[in-house]
């Protein structure tokens, strides 16, 4: 799980701050939607003694760069940071529940926990692996085209030689843009004498 850093939150809080430094050159705020969204995300980012200070739209204008908004001492704990779980791997079912419990009280199961329930608005990224038995003996699956698609015709050759377990061929997709963009590559080098 990746927290988003710093510079992001403030970032992200800082619309709060133009949102009221332009009400108070024009007497209102913008859409009511998008000012509850930065008015909560703006609540869940400062430091309580911070959001003290700032009230009312005239507040705001002494306040002139993003890092200078202090953020709440729940994030600056985890901003720009990674956690990571695993189990020892020595048992599959103990291994899923390890993880899967970790990860969610990190994703915030427990609402009364006001600290993980401030800190889960700011996951960046959630990456889980869990263990699998199709994949047991060191065998894995980066990505098999067609495993998630709709169509049972496309399902059948992806299952079949998963079930059969004839892992001698590998299939590589790559996406158009990717290719267009490793072309030019490939030219660039040519042009440099490098290819």
């Amino acid at each position: 799980m990746y927290y988003k850093n710093v510079e992001t939150i403030q970032s992200e809080a800082w619309h709060w701050v133009v949102m009221n430094k332009w009400a108070h050159a024009h007497d209102d705020l913008y859409d009511s939607t998008l000012c509850e969204v930065n008015k909560a995300r703006w609540d869940s980012s400062v430091s309580e003694a911070f959001k003290a200070k700032y009230q009312k739209p005239s507040d705001f204008l002494d306040l002139m760069q993003e890092n200078g908004i202090q953020l709440h001492p729940d994030l600056i704990e985890v901003a720009g940071t990674i956690f990571t779980c695993a189990g020892r791997g020595h048992n599959e079912e103990e291994d899923q529940i390890f993880v899967r419990d970790n990860f969610s009280h990190k994703l915030g199961d427990d609402e009364k926990n006001e600290k993980v329930m401030r800190q889960v608005k700011f996951v960046k990224t959630c990456v889980g692996f869990a263990p699998s038995t199709a994949l047991a003996g060191g065998s894995r699956i980066s990505d098999s085209p067609g495993l998630a698609d709709d169509d049972p015709f496309k399902t059948v050759a992806p299952k079949t030689a998963m079930d059969s377990g004839d892992y001698s061929s590998v299939l590589v997709v790559i996406n158009r843009f990717i290719f267009r963009g490793m072309s030019r590559i490939l030219e660039v080098l040519e042009l440099e004498g490098q290819h």
